[in-house]
């Protein structure tokens, strides 16, 4: 009988790099059940595996938290794994040990599996995995998954404790309820274990202040944070309008005037000539000056997404924001929603409720 391995961790993290490590192409996306959220499935060796969404506690707040949640307390839900996978990453381990602090009362046996051991190297962090193993009581990998180092003893750990997995047994059944209002009680006890474990591990000594960090020092600064945004978001739009014009001008004269010359040496004048020059070749060309100043501004913005930007601009952006009913992730769909109107919808998903969707679509 197959069993459910699932990933799970905090949001960027490097799961999604595990999965593709894993299972290949032998994969597909789903929809987490009674939700529009997508999740990888995949398949290893016989054996489901599943990339739940990232997750920081069971205290969720957003869809995709709540549909990781669901199926680790939810033993009928078809991604309810056999075996977890905690990926946590290298630079900032403390970060999972609250997740894992809770994961721990699942009576689910877990992986730890220690991601961008690369940039831990480069930094010249010495992660001792034994001593990491030994503390936490769970076996613990240290990988690079874009060289795929450390994947192979990861597979075979898995095949190990996949041998030992009984699937016929009963499961422990959660109130879900229940289970989120004891984590909340026992909010302190947590904190109090993750400061003893950091204490041991010497974690101080391994989260050390990055160039990220102090990046995000100045950008996240109250007054220099706000005013690099207004920057950022002139330049983009300078960006996508400059460099649209002679775009735009050459649609507009002589793309256009070629078009409809020699469509009126084809055809004589008439009805027939006048719909499709005023209709279709107009309504043609119309649109295809949008496409210029929409394709750069996607450009930035994935520029912007990919340096980090976007996620520091949601956070300065958060105080505004909420004086209009909204959140600081509001304003990736507004900024979207200045290019076109369907895929700044479409980027509401990423949004914690229903009711900030609705609100920042209209």
């Amino acid at each position: 009988m197959p069993k459910t391995i699932a990933l799970v961790g905090n949001p960027n993290v490097g799961k999604s790099t595990l999965f593709n490590s894993l299972t290949g192409q032998n994969q597909k996306i789903i929809n987490a059940p009674g939700t529009t959220v997508t999740v990888n499935k995949g398949w290893w060796q016989g054996n489901i595996v599943i990339d739940l969404p990232g997750l920081i506690s069971f205290i969720h707040n957003s869809v995709d938290e709540k549909v990781a949640v669901d199926a680790l307390l939810n033993k009928n839900n078809v991604l309810n794994p056999d075996l977890i996978i905690l990926v946590a990453d290298a630079m900032h381990i403390s970060r999972s040990l609250y997740l894992l602090a809770q994961l721990k009362q699942l009576n689910i046996p877990i992986v730890l599996v220690v991601t961008m051991a690369d940039i831990a190297r480069k930094r010249q962090m010495d992660l001792d995995v034994e001593k990491i193993s030994k503390i936490l009581k769970l076996p613990t990998i240290l990988i690079d998954s874009r060289e795929a180092k450390g994947i192979k003893d990861l597979e075979s750990l898995i095949y190990k404790i996949g041998r030992n997995l009984d699937t016929n047994k009963t499961k422990i059944l959660f109130d879900s309820k229940k289970f989120i209002a004891e984590t909340k009680n026992n909010f302190e006890t947590n904190i109090k274990w993750v400061a003893d474990i950091e204490k041991k591990l010497s974690i101080s000594n391994i989260d050390k202040l990055t160039l990220s960090d102090r990046i995000d020092k100045v950008l996240l600064n109250k007054f220099f944070g706000s005013v690099f945004f207004l920057i950022i978001l002139f330049l983009v739009f300078q960006f996508s309008t400059y460099i649209s014009f002679p775009i735009i001008d050459f649609i507009d004269g002589p793309a256009r005037n070629f078009i409809t010359d020699n469509f009126s040496l084809l055809f004589s004048t008439g009805v027939w000539q006048n719909f499709v020059l005023s209709t279709i070749i107009a309504t043609i060309f119309t649109l295809l000056e949008f496409v210029s100043p929409i394709l750069f501004i996607f450009i930035a913005l994935a520029i912007l997404e990919n340096c980090g930007y976007l996620a520091r601009a949601a956070l300065v952006s958060d105080k505004l924001m909420r004086g209009i009913g909204l959140e600081g992730n509001s304003i990736l769909p507004i900024i979207i929603g200045f290019g076109c109107n369907l895929p700044a919808i479409k980027a509401t998903r990423i949004l914690k409720t229903s009711q900030i969707r609705r609100q920042t679509a209209f």
